[in-house]
């Protein structure tokens, strides 16, 4: 499936929130959540990599976060968002498919900003 490098770390996100939160799923759901989850992880840790990257160029050598993380200079954020979203829309071949939205079930257990986040790997059938 091909996928934009953001919609997969934004849609992996989710998927380690809803499986920290225990949200109650049906087990085929929550099957094919974890299936998901497991193939977008390395992608994701891939991304978030080249992201710190991104961040640490523009920081400098040393961290410059009083946490003692590399933070992105208020003056250097416009370089920050220019590169991020060249990476973010970068498309990527992902070996998973879409998880049909009858495996999830009818309660609540995923928001409505979750659902925008998954996107295309959520189908309602429909189509």
């Amino acid at each position: 499936m091909e996928l934009r490098v953001g919609h997969v770390l934004d849609a992996y996100l989710v998927l380690r929130q809803l499986i920290l939160e225990r949200r109650p799923f049906p087990t085929s759901g929550a099957y094919r959540l974890a299936r998901l989850h497991a193939v977008l992880e390395p992608e994701a840790i891939l991304i978030e990599a080249k992201r710190a990257e991104i961040v640490k160029a523009l920081a400098g050598e040393e961290p410059n976060a009083p946490n003692g993380q590399w933070q992105v200079p208020p003056e250097k954020m416009p370089d920050y968002k220019v590169q991020w979203t060249e990476m973010a829309n970068q498309k990527i071949d992902v070996n998973c498919q879409a998880i049909q939205l009858r495996y999830l079930g009818d309660g609540p257990a995923i928001t409505t900003a979750e659902f925008l986040a998954l996107g295309s790997l959520i189908l309602d059938g429909a189509a």
